[in-house]
């Protein structure tokens, strides 16, 4: 397993522009690397990139609902995910999985996750692999003061080209 806990971000909130922090932003979490091996350690057969984005928490009421902060987490993220796919050859499966905090999917998509879009990454969501019907998609549920329950997905298992060939 490997961490990119420590990785910069490159990016800056539009209130640091003229005056920039000392150290870089890196993720609020990680994005941890799991390699995994048979008999071989040269050549992982199946390599998951696991995250947890920025929180749509905006405690300091600098970035509206994280987004400018996810969207920055995402590019790099897309980042280490074709630095991945450089360093095997694209010989290797890769997974991208976790908590995205809002909707990546190709429904509606939120606007910090466009750029797994455009340009396509070649990245599909398992939902929409298997065709799924969109309330089966859900993995977080809010409940209302009128107890009206409301699904979203904000989880994903994004496959690469190579790694969709073996879902079942």
């Amino acid at each position: 397993i490997f961490t990119n806990k420590n990785r910069s971000l490159n990016f800056v909130y539009p209130h640091e522009k003229e005056n920039p922090p000392a150290t870089p932003h890196r993720f609020s979490r990680d994005v941890a690397e799991l390699h995994l091996f048979d008999s071989s350690r040269e050549k992982p057969f199946a390599i998951f990139l696991l995250t947890h984005l920025k929180s749509q928490l905006d405690r300091d009421r600098i970035d509206p609902q994280g987004f400018e902060r996810r969207r920055a987490e995402l590019q790099t993220l897309i980042e280490i995910y074709h630095e991945t796919l450089t360093k095997t050859g694209g010989l290797v499966p890769v997974i991208v999985c976790g908590d995205l905090n809002g909707n990546a999917s190709r429904r509606s998509t939120d606007p910090e996750f466009l750029d797994l879009y455009q340009p396509d990454q070649g990245l599909r969501d398992v939902c929409e692999l298997a065709s799924l019907p969109f309330e089966n998609c859900a993995t977080y549920f809010q409940i209302s003061r009128s107890h009206k329950s409301e699904g979203k997905q904000i989880d994903f298992a994004l496959l690469s080209p190579l790694a969709q060939k073996f879902l079942d």
